[in-house]
């Protein structure tokens, strides 16, 4: 979810349908998959949410602050969130999930922000350091 760069470089998600691993763990309704499985698929939606990104960006006038700021509310906030349910829909590798999730809200503090005053994004630097924590666990094409 590198969000750091100009929206045609921004890593979001588009909604994929990927195969899932196993149920399991304490609670049914949690869904337990290989970290190499979540680790493969995460790498893909976020691959593809770049892809998305691109598109966004060509589809819009990046000197227009104005349509800029439009594509960050309408588009970009949302194919994130997208992203991060996609990443929440493979489930978590064992002991794993608080990490993940950790990441996951601080990602969905800064769209709060954005939401907010899409303008925010333009130059927020909140997502370098959550940047680094998803490329440390792996999900290198979500950190850019």
């Amino acid at each position: 979810m590198q969000v750091t760069r100009p929206l045609v470089t921004l890593s979001l998600a588009v909604s994929l349908s990927l195969g899932l691993a196993g149920c399991g763990g304490d609670d049914p309704s949690e869904k337990l998959i290989s970290k190499r499985d979540f680790l493969d698929q995460g790498n893909t939606i976020c691959a593809a949410g770049n892809m998305a990104v691109d598109d966004v960006g060509n589809s819009i006038d990046q000197n227009d602050q104005e349509q800029l700021l439009t594509a960050i509310s309408e588009q970009v906030v949302p194919l994130v969130r997208g992203q991060l349910e996609d990443l929440r829909e493979l489930g978590y590798p064992e002991g794993d999930k608080d990490t993940l999730e950790a990441i996951y809200a601080d990602t969905e503090g800064v769209l709060d922000t954005w939401e907010d005053d899409p303008a925010q994004a333009l130059d927020d630097d909140r997502m370098a350091p959550i940047n680094e924590r998803l490329g440390d666990y792996g999900l290198t094409q979500c950190a850019g």
